[in-house]
C-alpha cells in the first residue's frame, strides 16, 4: 500500500524543520509527504520549500482557503495519492519507528491512535511531561488525537473527512463518526513526541479552547449521547458549576494556589461561553462540513 503522511501548519516555521527531519530519517523512499499550509504568515512556506528542493517527496499545500486543522488536513487528503494516510502536526516530533509501526498496524486495522509522549520545551531544553498509553474517550467513545492518526484513505473518505465547521475538537467528531459507522478504532504504543505550551498562561488559553469546543460537540451529538445514557450538561448546570467553583475560592487558592484557581475558573467560563455560542449559532456556524464528502 501506498502511505501518505500528511502535516498541517500553521505558522510552523521554527519547528516543522524538527518533525520533516524525522520523518525522512525513517518513512520508505516512495512514501510522500504533504506540508498543508493554513495561511501561515511567517516563513514556514520557505522552510519547507527548502526542504521540498532538497527532498522531491515533500510537496507544499494552499490550504489558507478556511482557518483551521480541519480544512488543512482535508486539503493534504486531497492532494495525497497514498493509500494509508498518516497524520501528524508540524510542531511536534515522531519518534524512532513511528512510521514502520503505524503503517503496519494499519494494515491490519482500518484507523489507528497512536501514543503520545508529552513534553515542554524551555531554552532548548526539553522535560517530559506525560504519556499517552491508550485513545482518550469522549464520555466513552475512543477518539484519536489527530497528531499521531493513521487511517486507510477509503475509510476516512467513507466518513467524509475532518468537519470544518470545528476549529477546535474535529478529532473527537472524527472519533464518533468512526464509532457510529461501527469502524474499531485500533491503539499502537508508537510514540510521537508531543510539543505541550511552554508557559501557565498558554495552557489556559488551549484548555478554554478545548472546553468550549467541548460543549459544542456535546450540544451537537446530546440525542446520540442520550441514547448511550449519557446526561449532557445544560446552560444552568455550568452556571452552577460556576458558581460553586467561585463560592469555594478561598480553600481552592489555599490548597492549589492562585494559577490552578484561575486556571479552573477560565475553564469553567469557556464552558459556558460554549453553551451561548452553541445556542446562538448552531443552525449556521456549527452545521457539519464535511470536507471530504462535500469535495
Amino acid at each position: 500500500m501506498s502511505v501518505s503522511v500528511i502535516i498541517p501548519a500553521y505558522n510552523a516555521a521554527a519547528t516543522i524543520g524538527t518533525q520533516l527531519e524525522a520523518i525522512l530519517r525513517q518513512a520508505d523512499d516512495d512514501t510522500e509527504i504533504i506540508v498543508s499550509d493554513n495561511g501561515s504568515s511567517d516563513e514556514t512556506a520557505a522552510v519547507v520549500g527548502a526542504y521540498a528542493f532538497s527532498h522531491p517527496c515533500i510537496t507544499q499545500v494552499d490550504a489558507s482557503a478556511v482557518r483551521g486543522p480541519a480544512h488543512a488536513r482535508n486539503a493534504g487528503v486531497r492532494a495525497a495519492r497514498g493509500d494509508f494516510l498518516l497524520f501528524c502536526d508540524a510542531d511536534d516530533e515522531a519518534g524512532d519507528g513511528w512510521f514502520e509501526s503505524m503503517t503496519a498496524r494499519l494494515s491490519a486495522a482500518d484507523a489507528v491512535a497512536g501514543g503520545l509522549n508529552k513534553f515542554i520545551e524551555t531554552n532548548g531544553q526539553r522535560t517530559d511531561t506525560d504519556t499517552m498509553a491508550e485513545p482518550p474517550r469522549f464520555n466513552g467513545i475512543p477518539w484519536p488525537v489527530s497528531a499521531n492518526l493513521a487511517i486507510r484513505r477509503s475509510v476516512l473518505e467513507r466518513i467524509g473527512g475532518f468537519d470544518e465547521s470545528l476549529r477546535s475538537g474535529e478529532d473527537i467528531d472524527l472519533g464518533i463518526r468512526l464509532y457510529l459507522a461501527n469502524i474499531e478504532l485500533a491503539f499502537e504504543q508508537s510514540v510521537m513526541h508531543y510539543r505541550m505550551r511552554s508557559s501557565p498562561a498558554a495552557e489556559r488559553r488551549q484548555l478554554c479552547v478545548y472546553n468550549r469546543w467541548q460543549v459544542i460537540l456535546e450540544q451537537r451529538n446530546r440525542t446520540f449521547l442520550a441514547s448511550q445514557g449519557v446526561t449532557v450538561p445544560s446552560t444552568v448546570d455550568a452556571l452552577r458549576d460556576l458558581a460553586g467553583h467561585l463560592r469555594r475560592t478561598s480553600s481552592v487558592v489555599e490548597t492549589h494556589g492562585v494559577g490552578s484557581w484561575w486556571t479552573w475558573t477560565s475553564m469553567r467560563a469557556a464552558r459556558i461561553q460554549g453553551h451561548f455560542d452553541w445556542y446562538l449559532h448552531h443552525s449556521s456556524r456549527f452545521t457539519p462540513r464535511l470536507g471530504l464528502r462535500d469535495a
